[in-house]
């Protein structure tokens, strides 16, 4: 599963890179993949984690846009997030990604 952010909301209120590309959270094969641009699409930011190393999602929701943040166990990752996501493609993802975590 994929999410996108939404183009004009991220390009409003970040910058004009996130209309053109706007940042993806992917959840496939047991991996989290964040995906982020910058300098208008030249650059590109992956960041790729396994479900063995999530110690929780969390989905903090707008009026119209949710984030989504994935905290890793150990220190070794940064936590990923992502900005100005859809709600219901977050909240749906989320579900996912903590369906699939270790108990």
């Amino acid at each position: 599963m994929e999410v996108q952010a939404a183009r004009l909301q991220a390009s409003l209120i970040y910058r004009l890179t996130k209309l053109f590309h706007p940042d993806k959270i992917s959840f496939d094969n047991g991996q989290v993949t964040v995906t982020k641009y910058s300098m208008l699409g030249l650059s590109r930011s992956e960041e790729v984690v396994t479900i063995s190393r999530i110690s929780s999602v969390r989905v903090s929701s707008g009026l119209f846009n949710s984030t989504i943040v994935i905290e890793t166990h150990g220190g070794a990752h940064s936590d990923l997030w992502v900005e100005t996501l859809p709600k219901g493609s977050a909240e749906a993802l989320a579900g996912e990604i903590v369906s699939q975590l270790p108990p």
